[in-house]
């Protein structure tokens, strides 16, 4: 599975590192305390592909700090996102779908869209 995920990822541009690696931020709900678990017992997993130490939990883009106590679950992210149905499937293609159609509302915002030139200097 990791090394189709490693051509995968070459073939949209990502870079192996000087170790051969690819290295790649991962989002999902709970990624870091759940899934990357899993992950990392597949063979190839720190050699051929590897998750930044930063991860993306969409539930950061949803909390509300007068409500949650917490981060929100995956259900009430959608509820805040306004889906149809806020049924959490519990399936990994079906979870990380959701986890796209969470994150990619924010990632249209005009402030994610500026994207600095290799080279240049970013406006302060």
């Amino acid at each position: 599975m990791l090394p189709q995920l490693r051509e995968f990822l070459l073939a949209q541009g990502f870079k192996a590192d000087k170790h051969n690696c690819v290295t790649v931020t991962m989002a999902g709900k709970n990624i870091a305390s759940f899934d990357l678990g899993f992950l990392r017992e597949l063979p190839g997993y720190g050699t051929l592909v590897r998750a930044e130490p930063a991860m993306l939990d969409p539930a950061a883009f949803y909390l509300n700090w007068k409500k949650d106590s917490r981060l929100p679950t995956m259900s009430i992210c959608k509820a805040r996102a306004k889906f149809e149905d806020n049924t959490v499937a519990h399936e990994a293609v079906a979870d990380a779908l959701d986890v796209i159609q969470l994150l990619r509302p924010f990632y249209e915002l005009p402030m994610y869209q500026q994207v600095v030139p290799h080279g240049t200097e970013e406006a302060q």
